[in-house]
This record gives C-alpha cells, sequence and structure tokens, in this order.
C-alpha cells in the first residue's frame, strides 16, 4: 500500500470513527414535564395531544393544598377526578404547603401531619391511577424560622412513605442556602417565578423578573444539589383598590378593554373609571388592574441568563390548561428547551 492510500485509508477509518462515536453521544436537551393546578382533574384530548409531542411521560398533580384551618393544618382544595377512568400517565403527587403551618408544630404534630398526608395522598392517587407513585414533591416557602420543622416533616415524611421526594427551591433561598439549609430530600427543583410582591402595587411583573433573576443567579453554582427547572407559563390580572391586593384573576387580556370606555389602559395597567361587573367580578371606579404575563420573549431572556449557571435534565411548566398550550406552542417551548442543551 502506497503512502497516498494508506493516508486516505486513515482518513476514512476516523471519518467512520468520528461519526459514529459523534452518533453514540446524541444532544441531550432537558426533558419536559407540566404541572397540573386545577382542583379537578380532566385532560382534554388536546392538551394529551400537547403533551405527546414533548414526549412528556409525567405530570406533577396538585393533589391538595395544606394550611392553618381554626389553628389546625387542613387539607383544602382537594383534587377530584372528573371521570371515572384511571389514567395511565406518571403522575407525581404535588402538595403545597403553607409556610404558617410549620410556625408551631411540634414533633408529635409532624408525625401527625405527615400520616395524614401520606394516606390522603393514597386516597386520591387510587382515584386516578393503577401505577405506583415514584415520587411525591412538596412547595413550601419555607424561612429561617420554619426550616427545622419543614426539614423534620420531609424526613419523617419520607420514612413513613419509603418513595422519593422532591422539593422546589426558590430564588431567595438558594441565595442564603448556608443560612436557610437545604432540604433532605432526593430532588430539587428551582422555582423560578414569583419571582416579586404580588401585593406591591409598585411591582412591574411580580410573575417574573429578569432583572431579579439576574441578582440571584451567581449562588446557582455554589449550590451543593443539582437543580431542575420550573418555568411559567401563565398570566393574570392583579387587582387593587385603594393600593391593596383584592383577587388575582386568570387568563385575563388586554384586548378585553379596549375601546371601553369604562376604562383607562396604560401599558399593562388597567384603571377602572366607572364602576361595573367584569366576568363575574364587581370593579369599583378607581380599582387598578395589573394585566401580568409571560411570553416566549421573556422566557428567552430568562433562560438565557439561567444557561450559564445551570444544566437541568428536566424542566417543569406551570401549568398545563387548554387556553396556555393555545398561547405557547411546541416550537416556542422546544427553542426554549435547545437554548440548554449540551453535549
Amino acid at each position: 500500500m502506497n503512502l497516498y492510500v494508506k493516508h486516505i485509508f486513515f482518513v476514512l477509518i476516523f471519518f467512520i470513527f468520528s461519526c459514529q462515536k459523534k452518533k453514540s453521544i446524541p444532544e441531550q436537551r432537558p426533558d419536559i414535564s407540566f404541572y397540573h393546578w386545577q382542583s379537578y382533574f380532566d385532560v382534554t384530548q388536546k392538551e394529551w395531544n400537547y403533551l405527546e409531542q414533548f414526549s412528556t411521560h409525567k405530570i406533577y398533580v396538585r393533589y391538595f393544598d395544606v394550611d392553618m384551618v381554626n389553628e389546625k393544618p387542613e387539607a383544602i382544595g382537594k383534587i377530584t377526578n372528573q371521570t371515572d377512568k384511571k389514567y395511565d400517565m406518571e403522575f407525581i403527587p404535588t402538595i403545597f404547603i403553607t409556610n404558617r403551618v410549620f410556625m408551631s408544630l411540634d414533633e408529635a404534630g409532624i408525625d401527625d401531619l405527615a400520616d395524614k398526608i401520606f394516606k390522603l395522598i393514597q386516597k386520591k392517587h387510587q382515584k386516578l391511577s393503577d401505577r405506583e407513585i415514584k415520587m411525591i414533591q412538596f412547595d413550601c416557602d419555607w424561612s429561617g424560622y420554619t426550616q427545622v420543622p419543614y426539614f423534620r416533616f420531609l424526613e419523617t415524611f419520607k420514612k413513613k412513605c419509603n418513595k422519593k421526594i422532591s422539593t422546589t427551591i426558590r430564588l431567595h433561598q438558594i441565595k442564603y442556602w448556608e443560612r436557610t439549609g437545604v432540604p433532605p430530600v432526593d430532588h430539587f427543583v428551582l422555582m423560578c417565578y414569583n419571582t416579586g410582591d404580588v401585593q406591591n402595587v409598585e411591582e412591574m411583573n411580580s410573575i417574573l423578573s429578569v432583572d431579579v433573576v439576574k441578582q440571584y443567579v451567581s449562588r446557582l453554582r455554589s449550590y451543593p444539589e443539582k437543580l431542575q427547572l420550573a418555568l411559567p407559563l401563565f398570566s393574570w390580572g392583579v387587582l387593587y383598590r385603594e393600593n391593596k391586593l383584592i383577587k388575582l384573576i386568570r387568563n385575563v387580556d388586554v384586548s378585553i378593554f379596549e375601546g371601553n370606555e369604562k376604562y383607562s389602559i396604560n401599558g399593562n395597567i388597567v384603571e377602572v373609571l366607572e364602576s361595573t361587573y367584569f366576568n363575574g367580578y364587581f370593579f369599583y371606579k378607581g380599582d387598578q388592574l395589573r394585566l401580568e404575563t409571560v411570553g416566549s420573549k421573556l422566557l428567552g431572556q430568562t433562560v438565557s441568563v439561567l444557561k450559564n449557571h445551570i444544566t437541568p435534565q428536566e424542566i417543569i411548566y406551570y401549568h398545563l390548561d387548554s387556553i396556555i398550550i393555545n398561547q405557547f406552542h411546541y416550537e416556542q417551548l422546544e427553542n426554549i428547551n435547545s437554548m440548554f442543551h449540551h453535549h
């Protein structure tokens, strides 16, 4: 074999080997999942098709909230199955617990709470699916004051249920993690929304602010656990009366108020000029409605900031419903997802 042929031969071998090597290491993008946060479970065919497009194999389903009622922890907003059928999809029961639940619980109270929550999860799950529960997620904005009882609750609960436990982590809990502690769980989800103070009438967008995210990201790499990511896909109207928060109104669009003389619009602020009914709500003259939205542009800007500090294997979007899937097409979320891909 002369030198020229040898050279060609080795180039070909190298080329084939390189191709095979590249083939065997595919691009890794985060898996896409969704939260389901209604108090009833009834997913439409359109929503199932949407999940299928993303090859989504699990849903984080809010089973109930836990809050203080008559000075005792109580389950509220419990989910019901709208149909008799069981769903063949992995459900991750998700429980929202208010911080005040842990303000005054002793050890016996924590044990009792863990018992009751696990029994209720099993009862609700039985109505929805025959699949075994693999993981349970808790969502709690714990503080330095409630850290010890909340972490003790997580440890107690894990022993009782013998499942994997996941918890949400807010940005402030990342920034000051040495002070707020690292929960004793298996999975950690950075909740990258509700970044502002919804009570504050001066806030521009309490759902998501890139400027706020920028203030916290430098601490992400120092967090001692691998973080997954939760991002928002929702919008709402925040109603203020005399500068005080009155209520949150889901899925309100500015177009509803345009051309109506009872309202004046300035950017994302709608002022009520004349007392009137709106979608079953009564607006008083002088009320202010701040319209907060998250579009694919804002999500893209947020991910541009995050991607240098976090490499999630999963993105969970909040949340699945037919209005939202009309606003966020497959391609839009796939583009966001692809910003995270790594080799």
